[in-house]
């Protein structure tokens, strides 16, 4: 059964839930290839399709996957991609209104709690730039909000199963046919090339074509299980850190990305220019990381953030989907 993404929203449990061996490798799969074939599935995990099939239904059940998206390049769509940190004096249902309010902001992408670290929350928009002037003096307007950073994204590296994925601030060509099939994918990434035909009343052939020039082009990276992490025993955390110059930035991202644990990292224009992201099991993982900047980055400023909660994901803002098919009208 697949299971339309409209948001990515974490659901908190009290209960952990159990996973064995196979469901950790299955999940580790379908993180970053949502559309694996269960053929190919069965033979990684050593299992019958029919078997795979009924695990993927269960982690469905217990709602550890929450549905499948692809991951859009929406820069290649001509879209800025920014990353606001901001510090709160807020009571708990203030920072609940808080959000509540950032649901209805043009471009929002991305909501990052934090635990500890500068900034509470670290949001990921992609907007216009008179757009994203508007949504910071509409967020610098609230009178418990403290500190507000905003940095351009330069790129960003995504850490898949087979490599490291990198988005581009170069627009291609699109027109509403490949608007519509991005729309359809980003709700639900394991839907058929037959129902995206139906829906679109435009021939299957069509259809393969288009997707296949979508992923060619690169606006569609991959395709991607939601997956809530904290149902799984994993801390993630972010390293923010300050390089100097083009060829110490390279260095610095390729080697925080180069650990096991890492999904991936951020260049920014300004200062904190690297984001990186981690999914651990144990701190110690985080020691290591640590270790390798304090003995081989002397002149690197760094801080470490806790991600509380992945309050809120949408790969395809349902704004932006609007704004580029009236430009395209």
């Amino acid at each position: 059964m697949d299971k339309n993404l409209e948001s990515w929203t974490v659901v908190k449990k009290k209960e952990l839930i159990h996973l064995d061996n196979k469901n950790k490798k299955l999940l580790e799969i379908l993180l970053t290839d949502a559309r694996v074939p269960l053929n190919v599935l069965a033979k990684e995990l050593k299992i019958s399709k029919v078997a795979v099939s009924k695990r993927i239904n269960k982690l469905e059940e217990q709602n550890v996957i929450q549905g499948y998206s692809c991951f859009i390049d929406l820069q290649k769509l001509g879209f800025h991609g920014y990353q606001i940190g901001i510090r709160t004096k807020a009571t708990l249902r203030k920072k609940h209104e808080f959000f509540l309010e950032l649901l209805k902001e043009r471009g929002l992408s991305q909501i990052l709690s934090f635990q500890s670290g500068r900034w509470d929350f670290l949001i990921r928009v992609y907007a216009k730039n008179d757009d994203v002037k508007e949504l910071i003096k509409k967020i610098s307007e609230n009178e418990f909000i403290e500190e507000i950073n905003l940095f351009n994204i330069d790129k960003i590296q995504i850490k898949t199963n087979k490599k490291i994925i990198i988005t581009e601030n170069k627009k291609v060509k699109f027109d509403n046919i490949d608007l519509n099939i991005l729309n359809i994918l980003a709700r639900n990434g394991k839907i058929s090339f037959v129902d995206i035909a139906s829906r679109l009343k435009v021939n299957i052939a069509t259809i393969k074509y288009r997707i296949k020039e979508l992923e060619k082009k690169g606006i569609i990276l991959f395709y991607v299980t939601a997956i809530d992490t904290s149902l799984l025993n994993k801390e993630t955390f972010v390293i923010s850190a300050t390089a100097y110059g083009i060829n110490e930035e390279n260095h610095l991202i390729r080697n925080l990305i180069d650990f096991k644990n890492s999904t991936g990292g951020i260049l920014n224009k300004e200062y904190p220019n690297i984001f990186a992201f981690y999914m651990i099991n144990e701190f110690k993982e985080i020691d290591q990381i640590e270790n390798v900047l304090i003995s081989k980055y002397h002149n690197v400023k760094y801080e470490l953030f806790r991600i509380s909660e992945q309050n809120y994901y949408n790969f395809f803002p349902e704004a932006i989907f609007k704004k580029l098919i009236q430009n395209k009208c």
